[in-house]
């Protein structure tokens, strides 16, 4: 077999994969189409059926940059006619290579829950379950609160890195430093919430398509429990309609009650439970 690198012409291929494999499986994967779009994948690996006149994708594996170094995220899938000869075990050694080149040495395979096929690759693998996370989508208009006027969501500014740090931090552990360079990089939109005057927390929104998503939302602990966190995700919900999005997406921990409640009030519905593996070799 032979490893190639994903090309701009394969991504109507790519896409013609992901179908075959959701009609197969029924899990959807977490693909992160704009980082692929956009070339900004540490890597895009795929393999071809050569007995193919087109030479049409037969397995896919994308390594990502989240987290910033040295941890990177691994998604990949497998035609359903072509499992269990290899493939996925093929891309997932070269995988190891580029990021040891990097120097990515915590790798997150990132699989459905309840994919039986990425479940039985699990089993064969050397790896140990660090978390979990919720795949939701709200589709249509969100359940919105009363805005609080004295709540505030504005654009963030170089100025206001001392207080990503610390809400951050609190929410999520440590940001990458290329996290707090990039405020809007690409089409993504970071944004504060003040309340009553007081910066008490933040978040990503990115408008791909007609798909919106949400990202590093965290509110500062002593500023919980009082409703920003709601009102701010109405508002968020909102500004990505505006700018042309039917639906938004977002991730959150299996085990985070209070952000779960938040929303599902939205509109928020699961999809689909992320596992998320550290591989040990």
């Amino acid at each position: 077999m032979r490893i190639e690198r994903l090309q701009p012409s394969d991504l109507d291929a790519l896409a013609e994969l992901e179908a075959a494999v959701l009609a197969h499986d029924g899990t959807p994967l977490k693909l992160e189409w704009a980082y692929i779009r956009e070339q900004r994948t540490v890597a895009s690996l795929v393999i071809r059926d050569r007995d193919s006149a087109a030479g049409r994708l037969i397995a896919y594996l994308g390594v990502y940059p989240f987290g910033g170094p040295p941890e990177a995220e691994l998604v990949g899938m497998v035609h359903p006619g072509h499992r269990r000869h290899g493939l996925a075990g093929a891309l997932l050694e070269e995988a190891k290579h580029i990021c040891a080149a990097r120097g990515l040495s915590h790798r997150l395979l990132v699989v459905p829950r309840a994919g039986v096929a990425a479940a039985s690759f699990i089993a064969s693998r050397r790896v140990t379950r660090e978390h979990s996370e919720y795949s939701m989508r709200l589709t249509g208009t969100p359940v919105r609160v009363p805005e609080d006027p004295d709540t505030l969501v504005r654009d963030a500014t170089p100025e206001d890195r001392a207080d990503r740090i610390r809400i951050l931090t609190a929410g999520f552990g440590p940001p990458p430093e290329d996290m707090l360079d990039a405020l809007h990089p690409d089409g993504l939109r970071t944004v504060m919430i003040e309340h009553a005057g007081a910066v008490v927390g933040t978040a990503s929104l990115r408008l791909v398509g007609d798909l919106g998503g949400i990202y590093g939302f965290a509110i500062d602990p002593e500023h919980r429990g009082r409703g920003i966190g709601v009102d701010a995700l109405g508002r968020f919900c909102s500004l990505l309609g505006e700018a042309g999005a039917s639906a938004v997406r977002l991730e959150v921990a299996v085990e985070n009650e209070r952000a779960l409640h938040i929303y599902t009030a939205t509109g928020f519905a699961p999809l689909s439970t992320e596992d998320y593996y550290r591989l040990e070799e």
